[in-house]
């Protein structure tokens, strides 16, 4: 029998529950998978085009790149360093 790692009480008004915390010894999460009503196959998910309705791979998917350029540069401009002769800012 596993050991409590916590052990407390839950009150309701006049009803007192006790409760105790313990580890888990095994992955009991459920796996669900959908399946055609006929003959009860294992459905699949494709990354197909629309345009043209031909499949496409992870290397193809894209076209964020402007917003990428504008994280880059929020993140980059105040981590350069200041210029020479530059003054620094006052302290508050």
């Amino acid at each position: 029998m596993p050991r409590t790692l916590w052990k407390g009480t839950l009150s309701f008004g006049l009803v007192t529950i006790p409760v105790g915390l313990y580890t888990a010894t095994e992955n009991k999460s459920p796996s669900f998978n959908q399946l055609r009503r006929g003959d009860n196959s294992r459905i699949g998910y494709k990354r197909v085009a629309k345009a043209d309705d031909t499949e496409v791979g992870y290397d193809d998917i894209g076209g964020c790149r402007k917003q990428m350029a504008q994280i880059r540069e929020m993140i980059e401009l105040p981590v350069s360093p200041r210029p020479r002769g530059a003054r620094r800012p006052p302290r508050l």
